[in-house]
């Protein structure tokens, strides 16, 4: 029992060690000329479907918004196809 649960924890390191985490994309909606631009490095900018407002956010100089009702953002994210098929099933959003 013990030389198979060694085995199963081998192949657990060496299957997470092939996993690569990249961030995508990142939007502060801080810029209330540019609400859908993304920072720098991390992303495209986002693509409004409707209407938002730049709205007071939880602090001075961090934005927020308000989307429209009906309204939504698109978004050409690059991420390849993952969890099989040829869409992305597989993400996070923080």
């Amino acid at each position: 029992m013990h030389f198979h649960l060694q085995k199963l924890v081998i192949a657990i390191i060496l299957l997470s060690s092939t996993v690569t985490l990249a961030q995508k994309g990142w939007w502060l909606f801080d810029n209330t000329s540019n609400l859908t631009e993304a920072v720098p490095g991390y992303g495209n900018d986002l693509i409004l479907v409707g209407s938002h407002t730049a709205v007071a956010g939880p602090s001075i100089g961090n934005g927020a918004i308000e989307i429209g009702v009906g309204s939504h953002y698109k978004l050409n994210h690059g991420i390849a196809p993952n969890g099989g098929g040829t869409r992305v099933n597989e993400y996070t959003l923080m």
